[in-house]
């Protein structure tokens, strides 16, 4: 994934080629890019703090939420948003709400874990898989 300013390019190598697989313009300033370990899904933030979930190919996002500073991926189809406020986990195909966490100082995503740290505390959240 590659942003500057309000252009979006998630660009796919192959065989030492780059093929452009999706170019997005967006009247907003994206500050971060990130393709979701699931291929399909790619995320950006503004510095407003809007989040927006796209799916590769399309054009328009398929959710936005205003949680997000920071973006994490975690192991299956969810993402975690977080500022210093709130800590939350999303579906990548929905943006349904799967988990929240007040007043986190810092967060980290290990596979399905999600670690919240703040003073005192240290607490380990567990997604639990997708069932099959």
């Amino acid at each position: 994934v590659f942003s500057s300013r309000n252009l979006l390019a998630v660009v796919k190598l192959k065989d030492e080629k780059a093929e452009i697989q999706t170019l997005t313009r967006t009247s907003r300033w994206i500050g971060f890019a990130g393709v979701a370990p699931n291929q399909k899904h790619f995320l950006t933030t503004s510095p407003n703090g809007d989040t927006n979930c796209w799916k590769l190919g399309e054009e328009k996002p398929i959710w936005t939420k205003k949680s997000g500073h920071r973006v994490h991926f975690g192991e299956g189809d969810w993402v975690v948003l977080t500022n210093k406020e709130i800590t939350v986990a999303y579906t990548l195909t929905e943006g349904k709400e799967l988990w929240r966490q007040e007043k986190c100082e810092d967060v980290r995503v290990q596979g399905t874990d999600i670690w919240t740290f703040d003073q005192k505390n240290i607490e380990v959240w567990r997604m639990a898989p997708k069932a099959k």
